[in-house]
């Protein structure tokens, strides 16, 4: 067992073998915003409402046959939100996402958006911002989102091959979750962001 081990060890060092999870990805935001419905959707395909998450879900996903990412969903109610510095170690990405139709709680998620981008342990961890359940008419636009959250002079662009020098990467991208508007455009984004 220990010669298998050492000489996949050795194919990783020289860059013949490359381990198929590319990082380790929080999935964070207010309650309700469809973070764990987004996770299983990835999972499994499929459309599922789940409860108030009381305890973090953790989960492998293949986002595209290049790039597979270890989940980790946390709660995003209040007593939830005091246990996600817990999970800041080793993040390779943050997906915040936002309920985009609800107004009233915009001031809030900016107030965790921005508790996260100066955490130390974050310092330079790409962020996607997912505006989430535009399929609703009363969803904020993209730019009114932007403006809401204070972020519009922190977005460091769409372009996948874009370089963005010093500046953490983060950027806006509406989404359906329901109807998978934009969902793999946001992982596509992220992806090229944890490369970097």
């Amino acid at each position: 067992m220990f010669l298998f081990d050492w000489f996949f060890s050795l194919l990783r060092a020289i860059g013949i073998l490359q381990d198929s999870i590319k990082g380790r990805v929080l999935f964070l935001g207010l309650d309700n915003a469809g973070k764990t419905t987004l996770l299983y959707k990835l999972k499994t395909g499929l459309m599922q409402q789940f409860n108030q998450t009381m305890y973090p879900n953790n989960e492998t996903v293949e986002i595209s046959s290049s790039c597979t990412i270890q989940v980790i969903d946390l709660g995003g109610h209040p007593l939830a939100r005091k246990l996600w510095k817990d999970y800041y170690l080793d993040v390779s990405g943050i997906v915040f996402m936002v309920d985009a139709v609800e107004r009233r709680r915009i001031q809030e998620a900016r107030a965790e958006l921005y508790s996260i981008m100066k955490d130390n342990d974050l310092a330079n961890v790409p962020i996607v911002v997912m505006g989430n359940k535009v399929d609703n008419p009363n969803a904020m636009p993209e730019f009114e989102l932007s403006e809401q959250l204070d972020v519009t002079h922190l977005r460091t662009g769409k372009s996948l091959d874009q370089s963005f020098g010093t500046q953490r990467p983060l950027e806006i991208f509406m989404t359906s979750v329901s109807k998978d508007f934009n969902i793999a455009e946001s992982f596509e984004w992220l992806s090229s962001r944890i490369r970097k």
